[in-house]
């Protein structure tokens, strides 16, 4: 249909869209699937600019209904929240020629999905397997179809921010608490499945939806970053630096580090490409485009930190380093991980032409020899 639809839509099939908008409320779950897969292609291929602002209410009321039905598949809901992204691409197009009327419009759409978006972050994952030792459930409907949902949200959310900065930003606290909450409870699950056992990582369903914890993680940790840099984020966690004395007896910035330096450890299948040939997973590892990783993603929580802080970011990093390493707990991994995260603070510093002052430069000389 979608094949045909590119040809003859709406020139010579108008009645399509309608027919789909009427069917898809009352579909069985094996018909909402594919209308929503037609809904999709006519959004993202078939829908010139003055099309779709005819038929965008009725386009987003129906999807959002789907969205918000906990009665039906979590993966058909996390497909029509897709479709909902994919209408910010048209916005995109044409808000230079209609800036007040399309971001009028982008704004009260957002008002009715703000809370289903919220709910969805803050929706905890099975409880089975966000405890250490325990994997294998991320195989299961339950797991999968809950991730697809939430990094739907995500990329959605991060695709409003691209386009429409400003929407966000009254709701960037909140939304960089749920974020920072949920990468805080899954991170031993992260550990277990992709540290410590070698899970396959980076799926997607025949849909094109990842339904991965690697890839949430992944997804969480960029918009994390991208909150970060929200005027009124900055705001809150300024005045929390201001009331603390020093940057490293500031909580947050201790538990950015810690983190960072968990989801930056090196992941049990890149430990053995390690082990192969080392000049490889250092290659690997380099090129960015081809391997963006937790551990990547890391690197750029970092050096988004600095851009902020500066020096503050490698006082930071220095004071949980010195904890990383007196603990007995702590492992190469950690260790390691924390080391990378410097480096990469480091080559930024030295991209930028930012100084480091001799008396930092001389306390991880020193804390370098404690150390070793």
């Amino acid at each position: 249909m979608s094949k045909i639809a590119a040809v003859d839509f709406p020139e010579h099939w108008p009645n399509l869209l309608p027919t789909l908008l009427h069917l898809i409320p009352t579909a069985t779950d094996p018909q909402l699937h594919g209308a929503l897969k037609v809904l999709a292609d006519l959004v993202e291929d078939s829908l010139s600019e003055d099309t779709f602002f005819s038929v965008a209410r009725d386009i987003l009321k129906v999807v959002y209904d789907v969205s918000i039905n906990e009665a039906r598949k979590t993966t058909l809901r996390a497909l029509a929240v897709a479709i909902f992204r994919e209408t910010f691409n048209i916005m995109d197009m044409v808000k230079d020629e209609h800036e007040a009327e399309v971001k009028g419009f982008a704004a009260e759409a957002l008002s009715v999905w703000s809370p289903f978006f919220m709910d969805v972050m803050k929706k905890p994952l099975p409880p089975s397997v966000l405890v250490e030792g325990e994997g294998g459930g991320d195989q299961t409907d339950e797991w999968r179809g809950l991730i697809a949902l939430k990094l739907q949200v995500v990329k959605t959310l991060m695709k409003i921010r691209t386009v429409f900065a400003q929407l966000l930003l009254p709701q960037s606290p909140v939304l960089f608490t749920a974020t920072w909450e949920e990468l805080s409870t899954i991170q031993n699950a992260y550990k277990n499945m992709y540290i410590d056992h070698d899970h396959q990582g980076r799926l997607e369903d025949a849909d094109g939806l990842p339904y991965t914890l690697d890839w949430l993680v992944l997804e969480e940790l960029d918009f994390l970053q991208s909150c970060l840099r929200a005027p009124p984020v900055q705001q809150e966690l300024e005045a929390q630096l201001q009331a603390n004395a020093g940057i490293s007896n500031t909580p947050w910035v201790i538990d950015v580090m810690k983190l960072a330096v968990g989801y930056a450890q090196i992941p049990l299948e890149d430990e053995g490409l390690w082990d192969i040939d080392v000049n490889l997973f250092l290659a690997e590892e380099t090129s960015v485009t081809a391997n963006y990783t937790a551990r990547t993603a890391c690197g750029d929580l970092l050096i988004k930190l600095g851009e902020w802080l500066h020096q503050g970011a490698l006082e930071g990093l220095l004071a949980y380093t010195k904890i990383l390493f007196a603990s007995e707990d702590s492992t190469w991994r950690t260790k390691e991980a924390s080391l990378f995260l410097l480096t990469q603070l480091m080559n930024d510093f030295l991209y930028t032409d930012k100084s480091v002052s001799s008396e930092l430069c001389g306390m991880y000389f020193k804390s370098k020899y404690d150390l070793s």
